[in-house]
């Protein structure tokens, strides 16, 4: 059978499940390549179902952040003859509210589906009379909560001195936690009463926090320190209810959580869209979806993996001297005038990518995928690992198990060669599947129609994610390269230098403005170069905790806040 007969039948079967599908009580997760056009595909289909029976109404789930970049309604509306479809975002929603049912298909952010998972009242004016709902590429539906002391006496401090007593029973069993653990672990609560405890906190909250208590109190848990709101109030008692509810994972004394209010919800017919369907652990340890999977068809034998075995994380980039030099340079060996090049990084390497060339674009990572501004492109050249914080996989794992874990197992890190993993399998196939995605979603940004000769530079050191990204891609060819990479060595310092740091922090922190500032800035500051010194033996010295706590200075997440 030849490729287009092969694409052909492939999306004839996600039309059939479009229309004729019964996915009632789960997700059918359809894996087609990327690049195959099933987002199109889907498109046709929802105006051929209008013409066919324009009772049957849809929500068309997709990766945009406003209206204004989505054409998807409009290529609909045009297939149909029709305005039978709508996108809707924050910004238009108030505006066409009343009209909503008047349009076959609804298309939404894949933010207020999350939104519309909490707030049922507004789902139902979302999904009323609508039989079929279809997500294109899985959803990130963790909404990832930290609590610490920090946090405990910041909103103890907000409180008015009535409540204090009640919400100090409510965080015992957490904070106790907290103070003893060290490394990492689990936290399940084991007092049954306090569920009801923070219940009945919540309602005396809502009794005696007025809008004008609020506005008297800052949010140093929010990035511009905004006036709070009573919503604010009655949400920090919301966030510690979750760690309540299910297993929370510990970091020496962070703990973390997520949203168990946040959940996917279904109508009659529900698919899902994901080119990485068939290798994403998280739908194999959930029982809602059922992925079916589909034939690697396009042939990838005109594209090649340049692979370099570089470590490319944020905190290695760092210490590297000439990161930047090295790959402007080979870049400039390997770029031919005709070539278009899509290089892609994190947000902090795009201002440090200077090269003279008109068909060069740069962007970053969870800020490609969907996007097809880069089809035509032969060269790409990835040059960041697009890693998340260790904890927010364990998260995952356990969002999408819906299991318990308890502290007779851990989620330890090892090193597998160069590389940091856990020990704990499940895990780290939630690791490997999570980077795999990220891998090749980017790198099938390019060539989208498979006419070009396509060369792809990786630069990544973790040949276990490299291999599962090669079988996506049938019959790719792949090679290695080197680049002369130099990197800094730490200074030694001895003990009575360091000690010193300790001084010159807390005199630093008595002589600058109130206001919130960067660690790092402050490390800077006092120039100690050692980043783990820096956070282990100077922030967490008693020294520095008790000038912090005597002075109401607090240290929220990368920031220290001083506070009048």
């Amino acid at each position: 059978m030849e490729f287009t007969e092969k694409k052909q039948k492939q999306l004839e079967y996600l039309q059939d499940a479009i229309i004729n599908g019964q996915n009632k009580d789960k997700f059918l997760v359809i894996d087609t390549e990327a690049g195959l056009g099933k987002s199109l595909e889907t498109e046709k289909t929802l105006a051929l179902l209008y013409m066919q029976n324009p009772k049957i109404k849809s929500i068309f789930v997709q990766k945009f952040k406003n209206t204004d970049k989505n054409f998807s309604h409009k290529r609909i509306n045009k297939l149909a003859g029709k305005e039978i479809a709508i996108a809707i975002d924050a910004s238009n929603y108030k505006e066409h509210k009343k009209k909503l049912k008047n349009f076959n298909v609804l298309i939404i952010t894949h933010e207020k589906y999350k939104v519309l998972s909490k707030d049922k009242k507004q789902r139902k004016i979302f999904s009323e009379d609508r039989s079929i709902l279809i997500i294109d590429e899985m959803i990130d539906m963790l909404e990832v909560y930290l609590y610490n002391k920090l946090r405990f006496a910041w909103f103890e401090d907000c409180l008015p001195r009535e409540l204090r007593p009640i919400y100090n029973e409510c965080i015992n069993e957490l904070e106790n936690f907290l103070v003893t653990n060290k490394g990492k672990s689990f936290f399940n609560s084991k007092n049954k009463d306090t569920g009801k405890m923070i219940k009945e906190f919540k309602k005396l909250i809502q009794v005696n926090i007025t809008p004008e208590y609020a506005k008297t109190y800052r949010n140093e848990i929010s990035e511009n320190k905004t006036p709070m709101k009573k919503s604010d109030f009655l949400n920090e008692v919301h966030i510690l209810e979750q760690f309540y509810k299910h297993t929370s994972v510990v970091d020496n004394q962070n703990a973390y959580t997520y949203d168990s209010d946040i959940q996917y919800w279904m109508l009659n017919n529900n698919i899902i869209l994901d080119a990485n369907g068939g290798f994403q652990y998280l739908y194999k340890i959930s029982d809602i979806f059922e992925v079916r999977r589909q034939a690697k068809i396009v042939d990838h034998r005109n594209w090649t993996l340049h692979i370099a075995d570089i470590n490319t994380t944020k905190s290695k980039k760092l210490k590297a001297i000439n990161f930047y030099d090295q790959i402007r340079k080979h870049i400039e060996g390997i770029l031919k005038p005709e070539d278009k090049l899509f290089i892609c990084g994190s947000k902090d390497d795009e201002q440090y990518i200077k090269i003279e060339h008109k068909n060069i674009s740069i962007n970053h990572f969870l800020n490609v995928i969907g996007k097809n501004d880069w089809k035509d492109f032969n060269k790409a050249y990835l040059i960041h690992t697009p890693n998340i914080p260790f904890h927010v996989f364990v998260l995952r794992y356990l969002y999408y198990s819906k299991k318990k874990m308890d502290n007779r197992s851990n989620w330890n890190l090892v090193k597998n060669g160069r590389v940091m993993i856990f020990k704990n399998k499940d895990f780290n196939k939630v690791r490997i599947a999570y980077l795999v995605s990220e891998l090749y979603q980017t790198v099938k940004r390019i060539n989208r129609n498979n006419e070009y000769k396509a060369d792809v530079y990786i630069l990544n050191n973790d040949s276990i994610v490299i291999e599962m990204l090669k079988k996506q891609m049938k019959n790719v060819k792949s090679r290695e390269f080197d680049l002369d990479i130099e990197y800094k060595k730490a200074p030694k310092q001895n003990p009575v230098e360091k000690e010193n740091y300790v001084d010159k922090f807390i005199q630093t922190l008595k002589i600058i403005p109130f206001g919130k500032y960067k660690k790092k800035y402050l490390r800077e500051k006092i120039g100690c170069e050692n980043k783990s010194y820096y956070s282990n033996k100077v922030l967490n010295h008693m020294s520095v905790k008790k000038y912090m706590k005597d002075n109401n200075i607090l240290s929220i997440g990368q920031s220290i806040i001083k506070n009048a």
